[in-house]
């Protein structure tokens, strides 16, 4: 029987159809298994990897990288967005094999703009000659590692992958459980999931949490005039009040995760006796150390006690002294000395030769303001991230002092009138 001219081009238009659907199918298998990790072993051992981090402007090898192994398909040639900027907030990771050129993965991590405490993971890719052999969790895992392993991770992939973010040790975000999740990121799995569903395909949500840890213990034994002192340093360390000081809290990465910092006054001999009794209540949960210059440091500890509680006597140098006369409990605490590190506190001026009397006769390193030595213990306890995010505070607010100390006062006015009406 002769079916009609549109009878057979419709047959046609459906059998097209169907080896479509059939090699899309298969693309997106395939690309699954690109990412999935195998029980097959690898052709490559850790020693011989490396994870590097790239700043922009980024190279021609990367985006040729890219554009041979990123599409589905072998015939389309994409390259996703890179990083335009220069900057630590987002970043190109690749992972290659040692004394070789060639990229065998990549990824990029970019900070979000709305909460600096996420970063959304994106691109990620292995070559088609190195799949199924785990190279891609390796990375992944490498990479989060080294750029903020206090971070909340997050990214959008295709339902298929499930298997692959959680052996990463993402967790799949249902529908039900997305209300937990800031609104922000709930808008934009939003909008990009409504994108999927226009091409038949399904996104899910995934989430990396980082693993809890203590955060550094950190006595600030304050003496009372440093409290009034517009050029104190120790309040940069405390979220809330620096983001009301700075203006914005789009250029702050939270600390409070990673540094607990409690606050005692000395105002004289009469507080001595109750100051003397808080730490000896907190030596008998843990250890106690005070924080000292190189100077007459009969004690130093390569690395820190992650449960210890760390003293830091807070004011003038002057100050300091008198207090550590003052209150003999703390002659005998074991000290520790953090030394090495280059001060560039520039509010307090030397008139009357504090520097040198005070710093440590070997030179090895200058007297730090109470911010610095915080940074610094961040830096022995390897948390580069929060380290670097006090001093950036401490140079914000060296460069904007002024208007910085205006807000502080008329903050902390705020707050006294609050407390009256409450």
């Amino acid at each position: 029987m002769k079916l009609p001219k549109h009878t057979l081009f419709l047959l046609l238009t459906k059998k097209q159809t169907h080896y479509r659907r059939l090699l899309t199918s298969h693309c997106s298998r395939r690309y699954v298994e690109t990412l999935s990790t195998s029980s097959s072993s690898s052709n490559y051992r850790r020693d011989e990897l490396e994870c590097i981090s790239l700043h922009p402007p980024i190279g021609r090898e990367l985006q040729d990288f890219y554009r041979d192994n990123f599409s589905l398909q072998r015939n389309k040639r994409i390259v996703p967005s890179l990083p335009q900027d220069d900057g630590t907030d987002d970043v190109m990771y690749v992972l290659k094999k040692k004394e070789q050129q060639e990229t065998i993965a990549s990824l990029r991590l970019t900070r979000s703009k709305y909460d600096r405490g996420y970063t959304f993971l994106r691109s990620l890719c292995t070559a088609r000659t190195c799949r199924l052999q785990g190279l891609g969790v390796e990375l992944l895992l490498s990479s989060l590692k080294d750029f903020d392993n206090t971070s909340f991770y997050y990214c959008f992939a295709s339902s298929e992958l499930v298997g692959f973010y959680e052996k990463a040790g993402f967790e799949r975000i249902l529908p039900g459980n997305r209300t937990s999740i800031p609104k922000w990121m709930a808008h934009s799995y939003k909008q990009m999931a409504m994108k999927w569903r226009q091409r038949d395909k399904s996104l899910e949500l995934f989430i990396w949490k980082p693993i809890k840890s203590s955060p550094v213990q950190i006595l600030l034994l304050q003496h009372c005039e440093e409290v009034t002192k517009s050029t104190a340093t120790g309040w940069l360390a405390d979220d809330k009040p620096y983001n009301q000081s700075i203006g914005s809290i789009q250029h702050s990465i939270p600390l409070q995760n990673r540094i607990d910092v409690r606050r005692l006054v000395w105002a004289g001999r009469n507080d001595t006796a109750a100051i003397e009794k808080n730490i000896n209540e907190l030596m008998r949960h843990s250890s106690v150390y005070l924080l000292w210059t190189g100077q007459n440091s009969n004690e130093s500890k390569s690395d820190i006690d992650l449960k210890a509680v760390y003293i830091i006597l807070d004011g003038t140098w002057q100050q300091a002294q008198n207090m550590y006369r003052k209150i003999p409990m703390l002659w005998n605490l074991p000290r520790l000395s953090l030394a090495g590190h280059r001060s560039k506190y520039t509010l307090r001026k030397d008139y009357t030769g504090w520097r040198g009397k005070f710093s440590a006769s070997d030179g090895s390193g200058d007297l730090l303001c109470t911010a610095e030595v915080m940074a610094a213990l961040l830096d022995r306890r390897g948390d580069d991230v929060g380290a670097c995010e006090i001093r950036t505070r401490l140079d914000e607010f060296q460069k904007k002092y002024p208007i910085i100390t205006a807000r502080r006062k008329k903050n902390e006015s705020l707050d006294f009138l609050h407390e009256l009406s409450t």
